[in-house]
């Protein structure tokens, strides 16, 4: 297939399915609905960046959009994971343990409330017509196909090599347990390539399947570890101003509320609270998660360490061969 019709059915077959999922949200923002849309997004993103910047009509007005809704389904979508995995320690600690763990929670759930009420909005003023007639204006226009890499097979051998390369560059970090930064880094090259090889696959007759789900398991692996380790940094912020025995300390958190009646609500689950009861739960939960992210880790260098060798050899061996 030629480059730039395989570009542009790639980028409108990712489109149309952006538009349900965000025709969805805004008929209902349910758990489900925010993920959908978010992984949407993030498939028609990494289309338009490696397909954007050769069509004549490229700017990068067009497509702000969608870094607007994903930049705000993202953060929607992480408070979600961590309210669900918060709520589900409680039943294994005591009552003691729970207040600290509840009141914890308690601040997840109106910084989620508070970004609904963002989503909801940025939904409602956005005028989707626009959005799409915009789009199609940029992919409709002339493409600048690069005359060594005239077909769309041949084009994709180049950024899923890419792609590849730059996960490898965190081989050697990434068995350091401590190396958060480039773990996270290393997730976000994982998601990046599986995105394209889920973009290209049938390119290779469907060959890339076996190389996504591996990428899905390490996408997995690596966002567990970093959850962990966004947790852990708040639980640590969290018991620091808890130890503190003034109202003072809670003031921050209690201004980012928008009613009187939330503000009533949080000054009296501060004051029920007895700070030792707070202290003790953060901690506990705290150590649970540091024990979690152990073993995560653990598994994540054993998965890696068998795959990586392989992994690599056996996807450029695929892309490489030029046999339809």
């Amino acid at each position: 297939m030629p480059a730039d019709e395989g570009a542009r059915l790639i980028l409108t077959v990712r489109f149309q399915q952006w538009k349900l999922q965000f025709e969805r949200i805004q008929r209902r923002q349910t758990l489900s609905a925010v993920h959908d849309f978010r992984v949407a997004t993030r498939r028609l993103r990494a289309g338009i960046g490696i397909f954007s910047p050769y069509f004549i009509k490229h700017t990068a007005a067009p497509f702000d959009h969608f870094k607007k809704f994903a930049r705000l389904c993202g953060l929607a979508r992480d408070l979600d994971v961590t309210i669900e995995h918060i709520a589900a320690y409680l039943p294994k600690i005591s009552i003691r343990e729970q207040k600290g763990v509840r009141y914890f929670l308690e601040q997840y759930r109106l910084k989620r409330q508070h970004e609904g009420l963002k989503i909801t909005e940025a939904f409602s003023s956005s005028d989707i017509i626009l959005i799409e007639n915009t789009f199609f204006d940029v992919i409709k226009s002339p493409i600048m196909i690069v005359p060594e890499l005239p077909d769309l097979r041949a084009f994709s051998r180049q950024v899923i090599d890419a792609k590849l390369l730059a996960v490898y560059e965190f081989d050697a970090v990434c068995r350091r347990p401590l190396e958060m930064d480039a773990l996270h880094k290393m997730r976000i090259a994982v998601k990046h390539l599986r995105y394209i090889l889920e973009m290209f696959d049938n390119c290779y007759e469907k060959k890339l399947r076996p190389f996504i789900d591996t990428c899905k398991h390490l996408q997995d692996q690596l966002g567990s570890i970093h959850d962990a380790d966004v947790m852990i940094d708040a639980l640590r912020s969290a018991i620091k101003k808890s130890s503190k025995s003034h109202l003072s300390a809670w003031l921050p958190l209690i201004r980012t509320v928008e009613t009187v009646e939330e503000t009533k609500r949080m000054v009296g689950s501060y004051r029920q609270f007895r700070q030792q009861d707070v202290i003790a739960g953060l901690v506990k939960l705290a150590s649970i998660r540091m024990n979690e992210r152990v073993h995560t880790y653990h598994d994540f260098v054993k998965f890696w360490s068998r795959y990586s060798i392989g992994f690599k050899e056996e996807l450029q061996h695929i892309i490489k061969d030029k046999t339809p």
